[in-house]
């Protein structure tokens, strides 16, 4: 999100584990955090195959408090059938932006998983971006592919967009958005690409 809106200040809010891993608990804790900062927009690079009441209910409660939520679809990692007929959550969720993963020629990764809840496709394949080796503790950059590598896209657009229009409501910006995206795949929204 920095590359695409490099005046934005971010807070990294630790969630899961050196894994990557952890539970609905953590998550829902991050997200209340982030209202009590009072941030504006919160990317979720994470996912989940089964829907979770407290999450959804938090992420009600995030975008009520003006927060706009961003979220990865979710990796097919054997890229044949999908494990569900729609995204991951907490991408799933109507309060929550779902975001899947395009290559450098705009089609969509074989990896990404799509659906009806899908809004936004955005780069994810061979992102330069921060890694840690859990094995020697070490941090570095190295490319990564994934949703949750698209994801933050959309949010560092988001921001741009929190930054030029700083009164509109989210509803507002979020029109803007459906109205000025690339339209991909079948016209209109469509489950592949979303807008």
């Amino acid at each position: 999100a920095l590359d695409v809106s490099p005046n934005a200040e971010i807070n990294s809010i630790k969630a899961l584990d050196e894994l990557g891993e952890g539970n609905q608990a953590d998550v829902v804790a991050g997200i209340e955090w982030a209202i009590e900062q009072d941030i504006d927009v919160l990317n979720l690079s994470l996912t989940n195959p089964r829907a979770s009441l407290a999450l959804k209910q938090m992420t009600e409660k995030a975008t009520e408090a003006g927060i706009i939520l961003v979220a990865a679809s979710g990796n097919n990692e054997t890229e044949q059938e999908q494990a569900s007929n729609d995204i991951m959550y907490p991408a799933q969720y109507d309060t929550v932006i779902g975001v899947g993963s395009v290559d450098r020629r705009l089609n969509r990764s074989p990896f990404s998983y799509v659906g009806s809840s899908l809004e936004y496709v955005a780069p994810g394949e061979d992102i330069f971006s921060t890694y840690r080796n859990t094995v020697e503790g070490t941090n570095y950059y190295a490319r990564l592919s994934g949703t949750s590598m698209a994801a933050p896209f959309v949010t560092g657009i988001i921001a741009l967009y929190k930054e030029v229009y700083p009164d509109l409501s989210t509803n507002e910006l979020k029109n803007i958005m459906a109205e000025s995206a690339e339209d991909l795949g079948d016209p209109g929204r469509d489950a592949h690409y979303g807008y």
